[in-house]
């Protein structure tokens, strides 16, 4: 696989699993029973800010992303109108959202696969220069149905996707930019 950014992901790819065994193995350390909930971890992933960015694995990631011009241009960027703008995530934020590639059903345990998949929505985010919107509404048929209209080329695509019990209407707009 191509990255936009070797350098970037090889970094992230270190620190996300570093950080994640870091957190489970504190929530393991905390937890008054055996059994640790999806609670566990995620409050002590909210405790353990401090202590991940003493990871030596935080500072090369910190560095890469801070580094990478494309991503470095968007952080702490103010946007939107008077009425409705918004901060875009720091460094510091971001690093720590970067943790959520890593993670799949809410399972602290590292999953490389998954991780390449967010990895690759992750690059799209930052590297394609169109605008992605996203938009889940709950819908009472079976499964969950994935429409996603491309307006630069006025052409869309359904595509039904089976996804445990829950029914999900999720629609996606690919926006080109200007």
């Amino acid at each position: 696989m191509s990255y936009q950014n070797k350098n970037l992901h090889d970094a992230v790819k270190a620190y996300v699993p570093a950080a994640l065994n870091f957190i489970a193995q504190r929530a393991h350390e905390q937890a008054a029973s055996s059994e640790l909930s999806e609670d566990d971890y995620y409050f002590t992933r909210l405790n353990a800010g401090k202590d991940l960015a003493r990871l030596p694995e935080y500072r090369l990631c910190l560095e890469a992303i801070i580094g990478e011009p494309q991503i470095a241009a968007q952080l702490d960027v103010m946007a939107g109108t008077n009425g409705r703008r918004s901060r875009s995530p720091s460094a510091e934020q971001l690093i720590r959202r970067i943790l959520d590639l890593g993670i799949k059903d809410g399972r602290y345990d590292f999953n490389e696969e998954h991780f390449e998949q967010e990895y690759a929505a992750f690059e799209e985010a930052y590297y394609c220069p169109d605008i992605l919107y996203e938009v889940f509404a709950p819908h009472r048929a079976s499964g969950r149905i994935r429409l996603v209209p491309t307006f630069c080329s006025l052409r869309s695509s359904a595509q039904r996707i089976n996804q445990r019990d829950e029914s999900v209407l999720s629609l996606s707009l690919r926006l080109q930019a200007l």
